[in-house]
């Protein structure tokens, strides 16, 4: 354990040296740092092997095979289930693109929830006008 913390520290003092070069006074307004490994993050959020990105970054889990190719477009064998996040394309990081796709593919659907709500809404409608004009 020992020697992890150690190469942690040496890993963070070399990222920060080489901030520095293009950060004025950087070292010197540093009050704390933290350093996880791959296999801590791994731990504490429940990801494989550490990996923030759900799966590996490597051309057969990429664009059209993000996660795999069956699932690739967001949607899944079950009616109205569909995924996103770090796993699907084009994977993690702050990006929020994955929601945003599977929100667009959720939204051309056939039975997409748009589409109900405005069926509902005229439908509601439709009975409020019976009943004040009839």
């Amino acid at each position: 354990m020992v020697v992890l913390q150690l190469l942690k520290n040496k890993v963070a003092d070399k990222v920060i040296a080489k901030l520095a070069q293009y950060s004025l006074n950087l070292q010197h307004s540093i009050i704390a740092h933290y350093v996880e490994s791959p296999a801590e993050l791994g731990e504490r959020l429940g990801s494989y092997k550490g990996n923030y990105y759900h799966i590996d970054m490597t051309l057969e889990q990429m664009l059209c095979f993000r996660p795999l190719p069956e699932l690739a477009n967001y949607k899944t064998p079950i009616a109205n289930l569909y995924l996103t996040g770090a796993g699907t394309h084009p994977g993690g990081s702050i990006s929020g693109l994955p929601g945003r796709n599977c929100a667009l593919m959720f939204l051309q659907s056939e039975e997409s929830i748009a589409q109900k709500i405005q069926d509902v809404g005229e439908s509601i409608k439709s009975t409020v006008t019976s009943v004040f004009q009839g």
